[in-house]
Parts: C-alpha cells; structure tokens; sequence
C-alpha cells in the first residue's frame, strides 16, 4: 500500500478497501429482491405459458404420421445428374441395395432352378416376431404349437421366413427359440405340478416358487 504508482488507474485507497466485496444491502443497484418469491413467481408464470403453448398447438405425432416419412420426396444426386438434369441413373447390381423384395424374388428364382434351394415361404412380419415372442416364453401360437407327445414345439409352417433372409438362415433363428420355449415350457410344467402335488415336499414348493418367479420377471421383460 505504501508504494506510489505512477498510473491514473492506481487505486487512491488502502488496499484492503480496494479490494473488499460490496455491501449487498446498500448496492448502486438496489437491495435485492427475495429469492424465494422471484423463483415461485418465475416458475408458475413459466409452467402457465408452456400450458397455454401446449393447448394451442396442435397433436405434433398425428401431424408426423400424417406427412409420412420425412425422406420420401428427396432425390440423391450423382455428378451426372448435377451436369445433366435428364440423366437416369442406373439400377443398382447388388441385391443389399435393392431391398428385401428383389432378394426374395432372387432366392424364389434360384429355387426354382436348382430343387436343393429351399425358396421358403414368406410370413407377415407382425405375425411372426408376435408368435416368436409367444414361442420364447413356452407358449402356444398361430405359427407355433406344442407337441404333448413329442414334448416340443412344431411349426404350422415349416419353411416359413422373414422377409430378405433365406429359409436356413431364418430356421437357424427359430430353431433358438423352439429350444428356449421348450425350457420355459418344462420350467412352467414343473412349478404347476409341484403346486398340484398333494405329496410335493416343502423344499419343492419353494424351488417352484423361485422359478415361477424368475420366469414372471423374464416374461415381463421380454414384454
């Protein structure tokens, strides 16, 4: 404090005054005001504006639904359509680019040439991933049924397939979960047996209700 700068900015006080933190109550702006009631007073007239917005706009879903995909009316270019607005471009020769469609018309063409291909038969995408979920959890469905006597799950359809997959590898996938239903379908025979049983021993009462517990919590996760 004691040294003398020769600077119009240097302070003219004591250092500690210079450097000390203002009054809040006697500010050059004013006392402030109470927090608490500046943020109630803030966040209700926020909550009543967004409300209002809410009311007025319109369902933004249903609009989304309505104009369809956002990409459906959009043209890629090629340098030569960018040079020549007449030029068509040229179909493309690989089948990963032409779609599920063209792979299954490939493969039912191929199995008509050569009886060693399996052509398959094309199931609905929402009846098939619905009875592979049915099937998963030990259930019965309309693609898949239980077999008492052979004690596993059959298909209605046995060279059903998923659109732009070829039967072996399609069977290969559901081949995993005819063996995983029949697991769940054993595991839900024994806890109704057991509780059934007049002769079921406590510690198999209590191994039932741990698995029907597990195979409840894997039911509803899977859902």
């Amino acid at each position: 404090p004691a040294i003398k700068l020769d600077n119009p900015y240097a302070p003219t006080k004591e250092l500690e005054d210079a450097l000390a933190l203002p009054d809040l109550d006697t500010f050059e702006y004013g006392p402030l005001e109470d927090l608490e009631t500046l943020a109630e007073s803030g966040l209700s007239s926020d909550v009543e504006q967004l409300v209002s917005v809410a009311d007025e706009q319109e369902d933004i879903w249903k609009i989304a639904v309505d104009l369809g995909p956002a990409d459906h009316d959009v043209r890629f270019h090629s340098w030569e359509a960018f040079l020549d607005p007449n030029h068509q471009e040229p179909c493309s020769a690989y089948l990963s680019e032409a779609g599920p469609a063209v792979f299954d018309a490939a493969l039912q063409l191929q199995a008509q040439r050569d009886s060693n291909i399996p052509g398959g038969r094309v199931l609905r995408s929402d009846m098939l991933l619905s009875s592979l979920l049915h099937l998963g959890m030990g259930r019965s469905s309309i693609l898949f049924r239980y077999d008492g006597e052979r004690k596993t799950f059959t298909q209605a359809i046995n060279d059903g397939r998923m659109s732009g997959y070829s039967t072996l590898a399609a069977q290969g996938l559901i081949q995993r979960f005819i063996d995983g239903g029949n697991a769940v379908k054993y595991l839900r025979d024994f806890v109704n047996k057991t509780y059934m049983s007049q002769r079921s021993l406590p510690t198999s009462i209590a191994l039932a209700d741990a698995v029907s517990t597990v195979v409840s919590a894997l039911e509803k996760k899977l859902s």
